[in-house]
């Protein structure tokens, strides 16, 4: 080898032993929109590697440090739709095609937040009946349970909880169509009417909010509606309920009748009565009425208050039987008999009531009846033992 050609060598190794001991590049990963992102949205990693030039890269993505199945691609980015699960560590590396490799960047956070949920209910409860006015609300999930639920409390950027009501708009959906305000159902933000529902109406409702702010969106909530046909044995149902209430209330009016007509004929037996001013029962007497056969006389029954009792005393007088006989006797007999007898003497009672109203007019009655059955049973005695 000539001594020209030891220069060459010599430059030649220089260059290689360069190219071995220069760094490798170290890429940058970027995210977007944010580090921290909601469900639903779409996420874009940048692995960024300088200097480009014109080297063509494949890029190997890695999340939490795990390197030995990295997802690749051919392009410096990769797009995805976050899920709660995306969260994590992501790092980036490049590789050439003559399996040169750049370092691993350096890790970057990426967190994604569930978004608020969405409730629907039903009114009233499923199954409804055709003919029924029903109503789904929809209720989305409070600002602080949101933030508490994602662990947000301590970033600023969603603590601000101004609008958050106002600013959802609600979306509505029966079996995947959208829904507007028609004549068979009426919108109100939250609240989804239909009026006179019929067996069409069954289906799949589902109810959500957007916005302009972060997060964008709601969870979707669903509720399934069932609408029956209203059967004769409800509808008969109701007639007998229906009638059975009238006549509970009938029954109730001619209860109050009874009740008042009673009451008004207690009150005119006792302005009738005459009371006594001492408070005490005077025997009184009163005049026998007589025919050939009978000696009889009139029994009246009077109601009377005690002064010192306000309730009611029944006062029966009652008179004096006496039966006189005339013997006659011989004008050749000197003496003329004549007997007087007194059978019995039968004075004022006074006998306080057990109970009012009807059950006392009742006792009066039996007692006059028992009496005059007494005081015939006495006066047929009396005339067969003459």
């Amino acid at each position: 080898m000539g001594s020209g050609a030891l220069p060459l060598i010599l430059l030649l190794m220089s260059f290689i032993r360069a190219g071995l001991t220069q760094e490798r590049p170290k890429p940058v990963l970027k995210v977007t929109p944010d580090q921290r992102v909601f469900r639903g949205e779409t996420v874009t990693l940048t692995c960024d590697i300088q200097p480009a030039g014109d080297i063509q890269w494949r890029y190997s993505w890695f999340k939490d440090g795990n390197t030995r199945s990295p997802y690749t691609t051919t392009t410096a980015e990769f797009s995805f739709t976050a899920s709660v699960s995306d969260s994590g560590e992501y790092s980036c590396r490049g590789e050439r095609s003559d399996s040169q490799r750049s370092d691993i960047s350096a890790a970057v956070t990426l967190t994604v937040s569930d978004l608020p949920t969405s409730t629907l209910t039903v009114t009233p409860d499923s199954p409804v009946f055709t003919g029924e006015t029903v109503n789904l609300t929809c209720v989305i999930e409070s600002h602080s349970d949101w933030r508490q639920r994602n662990g947000l409390t301590n970033d600023r950027r969603f603590d601000r909880r101004d609008g958050w009501t106002d600013d959802w708009r609600y979306v509505w959906y029966k079996d995947s169509v959208m829904l507007q305000t028609s004549d068979r159902y009426t919108i109100n933000r939250d609240t989804l009417t239909i009026r006179g529902a019929t067996e069409s109406d069954q289906g799949q409702y589902w109810c959500g909010g957007q916005r302009d702010k972060r997060p964008s969106s709601s969870h979707l909530s669903s509720v399934s509606l069932s609408v029956k046909a209203a059967s004769s044995l409800l509808l008969v149902a109701g007639v007998v309920v229906g009638l059975l209430c009238l006549l509970i209330f009938i029954s109730l009016l001619l209860l109050l009748w009874r009740y008042k007509k009673n009451k008004d004929q207690q009150r005119n037996i006792n302005q009738t009565s005459v009371p006594n001013q001492s408070g005490e029962s005077q025997p009184e007497n009163s005049p026998l009425q007589s025919d050939p056969d009978h000696i009889y006389d009139d029994v009246t029954e009077v109601k009377k208050r005690h002064k010192d009792d306000p309730e009611l005393y029944l006062e029966v007088i009652y008179s004096e039987v006496t039966v006189q006989k005339e013997i006659s006797v011989d004008k050749d007999d000197p003496v003329a008999e004549s007997n007087e007898v007194t059978y019995s003497e039968v004075r004022t009672k006074v006998k306080k009531c057990k109970s009012k109203g009807v059950q006392n007019y009742e006792h009066f009655n039996f007692g006059g009846e028992l009496f005059l059955l007494v005081l015939n049973i006495m006066h047929r005695f009396c005339y067969r033992s003459e």
